[in-house]
């Protein structure tokens, strides 16, 4: 079956123009590559090669229908570009990054009274996400400085925002 395939091959390009005039375009080279494996595992010489030349009639029909197997399974498929995403964002998730926005919002209008130093470590601890041993190494400042610092800002957090950010978890997002 081997020498079948090596002399199919032999007209590979004119299988891949075949096929584009079908409309494969780029799937082209891998509906022929398809049609070789089929034919090995399905064929018989007599189909392929019946007078000694590449039953062409043979190798078109197989080409074909390949193609219109690999139309219908790309019709399932609704292809989406990677930069259209953006735009295809759920309604639910959507209402939920609001809702996110706005409580991120009253986190900073709490942290309005507090003394720039807890602002500051707090804001930082948030955003960075170092644990509070690298933010010991990185700033000389005491763990227990830090521990004590980080405790007391989400204490008052807790106390300030409890119940909205309940809401926030509870998916209540109109009380937010």
């Amino acid at each position: 079956m081997s020498n079948i395939l090596n002399e199919i091959a032999k007209h590979h390009k004119e299988w891949v123009s075949m096929v584009r005039t079908m409309g494969a375009g780029g799937a082209s080279e891998d509906i022929v590559q398809d049609a070789y494996l089929r034919i090995h595992k399905y064929a018989t010489p007599e189909k392929i090669i019946p007078n000694g030349n590449v039953n062409k009639a043979f190798m078109f029909v197989v080409l074909r229908n390949i193609y219109m197997t690999h139309c219908k399974e790309s019709a399932r498929f609704n292809m989406v570009e990677l930069s259209e995403t953006k735009e295809l964002i759920h309604e639910d998730n959507l209402k939920w990054k609001q809702a996110q926005y706005k409580f991120d919002g009253i986190i900073e209008d709490s942290q309005e009274d507090w003394h720039w130093y807890d602002k500051m470590l707090f804001n930082y601890y948030k955003d960075s996400g170092k644990s509070l041993r690298e933010i010991e190494e990185e700033t000389g400042i005491s763990l227990t400085s830090l521990w004590n610092t980080i405790k007391n800002c989400k204490a008052r957090l807790k106390e300030t925002l409890g119940e909205t950010y309940q809401d926030l978890i509870n998916e209540d997002y109109e009380l937010i």
